[in-house]
C-alpha cells in the first residue's frame, strides 16, 4: 500500500457507518468518515464520540471525519459506503468527482431503489457512470445480521461477502475480520443484496404471524417457504 492511499473512506456517519469504521481501527487501519452534517465530524475529531447516532460507544484515535468529500475520498485505498438506499445515489454522484479510477468500493448499503428496483451496487454504478463517466471496476457486497452496537462492543456477530472477484472479496474479508467478527465469502453479488433486502419483509411476517399466536411450525413454514 503506497502513502497516497494509507486510509479507508466511510461513506455516512450512522451507526453502521461508525461501527465499519470502529471495526476497520481495530484492524489497524486509518478510517476518515464523511458526515452530512457538520457537528457530527466536529464531535467526532474532539472526542471521538458520534453521540447523535451511536451514543456512549468511543471511536478509536485513528478514525477522523469530515463533511468535505474530497478530503475524504481522495487519496482513500478503499471507499466504504454505508448510507441508506435512499440516499445512496445523492452521496455517490457527490463523491464521484473525487473517486479515482480503479478504487475498489465496498457497498454496505441495504434495500432496492425506490422507483428504480435496482440494487445497491448497481445504484453505485448508475450513480458513477452519470457523475465521473465511468462504472466501478471493483466492488464487493457485505451484508449480514449485523448491529452496529454489537459490532462496537466486541460481541460476536457475522457477515458476508460477495464480490466476482475472489481475490477483492478476500481483501476485504481482512479488513473487516477479527476474533469477534466472523466473515464468509461468496460470489453471489445479487443473491446476497436480494436476500439483504427481503429479509426485513420476512421479519414483519414472522412478527404478524407471532402476533396471531402462530406456533412455531407455523413460523418455520414461513422462514422456509
Amino acid at each position: 500500500m503506497s502513502d497516497e492511499r494509507s486510509h479507508i473512506a466511510v461513506l455516512g456517519s450512522g451507526a453502521f457507518g461508525c461501527a465499519i469504521a470502529h471495526l476497520l481501527a481495530h484492524n489497524g487501519r486509518r478510517v476518515v468518515i464523511w458526515c452530512l452534517e457538520e457537528e457530527v465530524a466536529e464531535e467526532i475529531n474532539r472526542v471521538h464520540l458520534n453521540s447523535r447516532f451511536l451514543p456512549d460507544m468511543v471511536l478509536p484515535p485513528s478514525v477522523s471525519a469530515s463533511p468535505d468529500m474530497g478530503e475524504v475520498v481522495r487519496g482513500a485505498e478503499w471507499i466504504v459506503e454505508a448510507v441508506p438506499v435512499k440516499f445512496l445515489r445523492s452521496v455517490v454522484c457527490q463523491a464521484a468527482p473525487h473517486v479515482q479510477r480503479g478504487t475498489p468500493w465496498a457497498v454496505l448499503s441495504k434495500g432496492m431503489e425506490h422507483g428504480t428496483l435496482l440494487l445497491p451496487s448497481e445504484v453505485v454504478d448508475a450513480a458513477m457512470l452519470e457523475a465521473a463517466g465511468f462504472q466501478v471496476q471493483h466492488k464487493v457486497v457485505m451484508a449480514g445480521p449485523n448491529f452496529a452496537l454489537d459490532i462496537v462492543a466486541g460481541r460476536v456477530s457475522g457477515t458476508c461477502v460477495a464480490s466476482s472477484e475472489a481475490e477483492l472479496t478476500q481483501r476485504f474479508r481482512s479488513l473487516v475480520a477479527c476474533d469477534y467478527f466472523c466473515v464468509c465469502c461468496s460470489d453471489d453479488v445479487r443473491g446476497v443484496q436480494v436476500s439483504s433486502a427481503l429479509k426485513n419483509v420476512v421479519a414483519l411476517a414472522v412478527g404478524i404471524a407471532r402476533g396471531q399466536n402462530a406456533s412455531d411450525n407455523t413460523v418455520a413454514l414461513l422462514l422456509t417457504r
